[in-house]
């Protein structure tokens, strides 16, 4: 097992540019992210100022928090083996495609191996072409070619917003191997090649949308990685739940099927450091019954390591605000419970129009599939477009040491849902989502109600009725601007039908009270 001085093996800074250094004992990784988070500004990196909480709530660790990262020792050791192998390969004449795929269930610590365990193992043990390298990281997004060429404009200019670059890299990228080509051309890449980490490649399912688009960006990767350069190495971290959409890109598949590496859950031994070692970094250790409980109830548990970070993150913050460890500790039924109450303690704290913009906020970083019937975290909304309450709200939930919510940026701010966990076990979330996948159910019957009707020339009988009307009225009010003109003709059109239906039957109704009336009357008068 790894000693803990280890950690301190790299020294981590900032250059005159903000851009990320990790200097090791043999290497240096140069760390350009597309998605710089805005709470990097105000995190030290020096060990000694760890009186901060050293548990990361639900974030995924970062770069510069590798002093505090454990328990994936050994497996980061592997992972950087396995990256060396590609280029001692090379190097003694192999082909070899250096593209390395790690795959796991969500909530297995992808991001944080790959950014707080093997980058800063890099710094430490270089590889072995070269001890410098340039690490790029960034995600897919709804448009995977464009947010490649800002990156790579970034490399090539030191600029953090090189758009003139990056629109002549991003006509380069329509060609399959334009990857390659402007690796070639980028400074200094005979001595410190990059290595792209392309973190949340699901994305390429969930967000982009077009399929040209999604095999020129696989494309462009897998054949930069095959050049014989080793100007451009591959590391990729996919939801292993979206292998089957890999499926569309054999090349793609047959290269997971080869080298991918299937991220496994910690051990107890791992489980236990990852408790244990922040606390005592930080001079403030765990008592024993409590790392022994918290373990316990990781087993069998879905999403374990976001909601054991979550609940370490709690106890830490609680326990610094003069609680009681044991106390906490019988509180404490199982993870998701903590969840929940963390999640609803934050939500209650809000003045009732806080609440309802909250709401808000959270649907609209919500991701629906095709289906209506899974949620997605990596849908993002610009803040810049936002008015200051929104802003307020946004970082109440970005401030707060659970990280519900992960602000960054690029050329604008944008807010992300930090981790899927808090779809399933967040009550009131739930609820928000259960209500949501209803109303866009109702949207597409009514979109495709409202499109046989206009196809078969409006025919009466395909007006929604009264049921179906006084579902689609609250919908209305509430976002009657997202409505097509075909679907206001639609609905006003069925009203006014309803309408008419509802007088003509009153009318019908007094006229056969009337008839009834007059043959009673005609009965008496008969009678005597």
């Amino acid at each position: 097992m790894s000693n803990m001085n280890d950690k301190f093996t790299v020294k981590i800074e900032r250059d005159a540019q903000g851009t990320l250094i990790i200097t090791g004992q043999q290497g240096r990784v140069q760390v350009i992210s597309a998605y710089n988070r805005t709470a990097i500004e105000t995190v030290p990196y020096d060990t000694t100022h760890l009186t901060i909480n050293p548990y990361r709530g639900l974030a995924a660790f970062q770069e510069f928090e590798a002093n505090r990262f454990f328990g994936r020792e050994q497996l980061t050791l592997k992972l950087w083996e396995k990256l060396a192998a590609f280029y001692q390969s090379t190097q003694q004449g192999k082909l070899s495609l250096r593209f390395l795929p790690l795959l796991a269930p969500s909530g297995m610590g992808k991001s944080s191996l790959l950014r707080a365990g093997l980058i800063p193992e890099l710094a430490r043990r270089g590889l072995p072409i070269t001890p410098n390298l340039r690490v790029a990281i960034l995600t897919p997004g709804v448009y995977p070619l464009q947010n490649l060429s800002v990156m790579l404009a970034r490399l090539a200019t030191q600029d953090i917003t090189p758009f003139a670059k990056a629109r002549i890299y991003i006509k380069e990228l329509s060609e399959r191997d334009g990857l390659r080509q402007i690796a070639a051309e980028l400074p200094e890449i005979e001595n410190s090649p990059v290595v792209l980490v392309i973190d949340q490649f699901e994305e390429l399912y969930t967000l982009c949308k077009e399929p040209f688009e999604r095999t020129l960006f696989i494309d462009n990767l897998l054949l930069a990685a095959a050049d014989k350069s080793l100007n451009i190495s591959v590391i990729t971290a996919m939801c292993s739940e979206f292998l089957t959409d890999a499926q569309t890109h054999p090349t793609l598949y047959q290269t997971l099927a080869k080298q991918a590496y299937i991220v496994p859950f910690m051990n107890v031994a791992e489980l236990r450091d990852s408790i244990v070692k922040p606390a005592q970094l930080a001079g403030i250790p765990w008592e024993m019954k409590t790392v022994q409980q918290l373990i316990e109830q990781t087993k069998g548990q879905k999403y374990a390591l976001p909601l054991l970070q979550l609940t370490l993150t709690y106890l830490w913050d609680m326990r610094q605000h003069g609680s009681n460890e044991t106390q906490l500790l019988e509180s404490i039924d199982n993870l998701p419970n903590v969840l929940e109450l963390i999640a609803q303690q934050l939500y209650t704290n809000l003045a009732d129009s806080e609440r309802k913009l909250a709401q808000s906020i959270f649907l609209k970083l919500v991701k629906l599939n095709d289906n209506l019937c899974q949620s997605h975290c990596s849908c993002k909304i610009a803040e810049s477009q936002a008015d200051d309450k929104v802003k307020e709200i946004l970082r109440y939930y970005a401030n707060h040491d659970s990280h519900f919510i992960t602000l960054s940026h690029v050329s604008q701010q944008t807010a992300t849902i930090t981790h899927e966990v808090l779809f399933h076990h967040w009550s009131t979330l739930k609820q928000w989502l259960l209500e949501y996948r209803e109303e866009q159910l109702l949207k597409q019957r009514l979109s495709h109600a409202a499109h046989t009707w206009e196809s078969l020339h409006r025919p009466i009988r395909l007006l929604w009725h009264s049921g179906d009307l006084a579902r689609l009225e609250p919908l209305y009010d509430k976002s009657r601007e997202e409505f097509t003109e075909l679907q206001l003709i639609f609905f006003h059109t069925s009203k006014r039908r309803q309408r008419y239906l509802r007088y003509r039957n009153r009318l019908f109704a007094i006229l056969c009270i009337g008839i009834g009336i007059l043959g009673l009357i005609l009965s008496i008068t008969q009678f005597r």
